[in-house]
């Protein structure tokens, strides 16, 4: 299995914020900020740990750039097998949802 993960933050004016200073601004696009989480052949439990992790130790800043940008988490995962699953538990998905944001999955195969 491989997979990424970052959270990215969409806005459509620039913005002054302590938590953005953390993120790359994206070469493609001038308005999308990434912060990178976890790569690699790490387990998808470890990356969803540290995404809780940074949401919560960030919550105040990330709800303030949330009224006036988009923040969503996003994967990008090659599977073991040709069937394969991912959970996201509550937290995550209250903590995401606290800041307005939103789960993105891509999925790459090698069929």
């Amino acid at each position: 299995m491989w997979a990424c993960t970052s959270i990215r933050v969409v806005l459509e004016d620039e913005i002054v914020s302590d938590v953005l200073e953390r993120f790359e601004k994206s070469d493609r696009s001038p308005k999308v900020y990434t912060l990178s989480i976890a790569d690699g052949e790490a387990p998808l439990d470890v990356h969803f740990s540290r995404v809780k992790d940074f949401l919560r130790e960030n919550m105040a800043d990330l709800r303030q750039v949330a009224e006036v940008g988009e923040i969503n988490v996003y994967t990008t995962w090659t599977p073991n097998d040709p069937q394969d699953g991912l959970q996201l538990d509550e937290e995550l998905i209250a903590l995401l949802a606290s800041v307005g944001g939103y789960f993105l999955l891509d999925t790459l195969s090698d069929g």
